[in-house]
């Protein structure tokens, strides 16, 4: 069953009014998680979604846990620290994760149980890499690694949203300038054919009954094509099986395709590195990581990685076996496995496919701007000869 993330508000064990977000499968289930931790839930409600939702950056959040690691190193007391860093920011959003934060740890929670209180923010490997900082008595030492995975995995990500916002941004150029055309343009030409008293060329028939068709019925288009996007947004995010076809299929889209692998690949690999460094053991390392991943058919895969080692398979014959994963990262692992080494050879890994995405999407840019002018250019080209035609054909006869 698909989790979501539940609002509420209630009271601990001293009366005072607490509030915050919990990911949960319903309603029932949040109840019975904060029963648990000793909270009596006033309020409780299915957060609304949101397609253009205000949170806290990737960016911003990474210097937070790099702030926080900083204090701890210093010695500043763990209240203290999240005063300090309130204060520092002009963002009410991490303003109030402080606040928060600060809440529960006054209530007597860890600073890994007040971080799982606000699954919107911390997800399951920062919180269990936490919890491990806080048991071994070294969490400066471990934020310090955390802030290092965010700052890797917001770079990785980032290339990515670089290598889809070019082409994006380039076909809604082309699908505005088209409609401007049909809308304003073509309709001029309309009214000077209406006295040539011939018929038009096909290609200037259609263009000016598709002129018409948007003219008339543009709202209805409108309507038709944001239902579509929310309908899209809406079934991603509330059909799972829905979203791990998408995943699928977007991994063997060419060019596109590759650079998502290989930052599933550099993100695995991270994590994995991150997790082991800090005292994480592998088994209870890789459901954990599986998730960071952050693409379904690596999710699979690692899970199925951690049933092949629990039957007493080697890591490296574990991913073979899973079928997903590349000849050189398994190459690296055995070696790190065989050697003793493994943490050192997953980072090695985890900057290789970083540098991967690098270079793909550099040359994704190269390659795709001059494809995505031609298309803009045909596509305007297209519609000009077709509004011109009559007058040549006129030119032709006279």
């Amino acid at each position: 069953m698909k989790n979501h993330t539940y609002h509420w508000k209630g009271l601990n064990k001293n009366n005072e009014e607490l509030s915050g977000d919990l990911m949960a499968s319903s309603i029932a289930a949040a109840k019975v998680k904060l029963y648990e931790q000793g909270i009596f839930v006033t309020t409780i409600q299915k957060e609304a979604m949101a397609i253009f939702k205000n949170k806290i950056s990737e960016s911003d959040l990474a210097l937070f846990i790099r702030q926080l690691a900083t204090m701890q190193n210093a010695g500043v007391p763990l209240l203290s620290s999240f005063e300090i860093i309130a204060k520092g920011y002009s963002n009410p959003l991490i303003k109030t994760l402080c606040q928060k934060i600060k809440i529960d740890l006054e209530s007597g929670a860890t600073l890994s149980e007040a971080f799982s209180n606000q699954p919107n923010y911390f997800n399951a490997l920062l919180i269990h890499l936490v919890s491990i900082g806080e048991t071994s008595g070294c969490l400066d030492l471990i934020l310090n690694k955390i802030a290092d995975y965010q700052e890797k995995i917001r770079e990785i990500r980032g290339k990515i949203k670089k290598a889809l916002m070019y082409p994006s941004a380039i076909l809604t150029i082309s699908l505005i300038v088209t409609i401007v055309l049909l809308l304003y343009v073509v309709p001029q030409f309309e009214t000077l054919f209406k006295n040539f008293g011939s018929e038009l060329p096909i290609p200037t028939q259609i263009v000016i009954q598709f002129s018409q068709l948007l003219k008339h019925h543009i709202l209805l288009f409108l309507i038709l094509g944001f239902s579509l996007i929310f309908s899209f947004i809406k079934l991603k995010n509330d059909s799972s099986t829905f979203a791990h076809k998408l995943e699928e299929w977007i991994l063997k889209v060419p060019l596109i395709g590759a650079i998502i692998q290989n930052a599933c690949l550099a993100r695995f690999s991270y994590a994995l590195s991150v997790s082991l460094s800090a005292g994480l053991p592998l088994m209870k390392a890789l459901p954990i990581v599986s998730k960071a991943t952050g693409n379904f058919v690596y999710q699979q895969a690692t899970l199925k990685v951690q049933q092949e080692i629990l039957i007493g398979q080697k890591i490296g014959n574990a991913l073979q076996n899973a079928r997903v994963f590349p000849e050189l990262l398994i190459q690296l692992i055995t070696t790190g496995e065989e050697s003793g080494s493994l943490e050192s050879m997953l980072q090695k890994s985890a900057d290789f496919y970083q540098e991967a995405v690098d270079n793909a999407v550099d040359n994704l840019s190269t390659l795709i701007e001059p494809v995505m002018m031609a298309i803009l250019g045909i596509l305007v080209t297209g519609l000009l000869v077709a509004m011109y035609l009559p007058i040549f054909k006129l030119g032709s006869v006279m």
